[in-house]
C-alpha cells in the first residue's frame, strides 16, 4: 500500500508539472490558451452583468423618485379639492 501511494504522488507531480504549459519540450506546439480565452469571457461577462445591474438600480431609484414625486403631486391636488369643497360648503 505504502508503494502504490508513493508511485501515485510521483506520477501525479509529473501530470502536475505538464499542466503548466511549458512549451520547453517541443517548440512546435502552440500553447493552449483555451483556458485563457475561458478565463477572459468569464471576467468580461461578470463585469457587464455589474454594469447592468448598476444601470438598472440607478434606473429603480430614478423611477422611485418619480413615482413619489406623482404621489406627492397627486395628493396636493386632492388637498386642494378637499379644502375647496369646504370652502363652499
Amino acid at each position: 500500500m505504502a508503494s502504490y501511494s508513493q508511485t501515485s504522488d510521483k506520477e501525479d507531480d509529473e501530470d502536475e508539472d505538464s499542466d503548466l504549459g511549458g512549451g520547453s519540450e517541443d517548440p512546435d506546439l502552440e500553447k493552449n490558451t483555451n483556458k485563457a480565452d475561458v478565463q477572459k469571457l468569464a471576467k468580461e461577462k461578470r463585469e457587464q452583468a455589474k454594469l447592468e445591474s448598476q444601470q438598472k438600480k440607478l434606473k429603480d431609484k430614478e423611477d422611485r423618485a418619480k413615482q413619489k414625486a406623482s404621489r406627492d403631486e397627486k395628493k396636493a391636488k386632492r388637498q386642494a379639492a378637499s379644502t375647496k369643497g369646504e370652502r363652499k360648503r
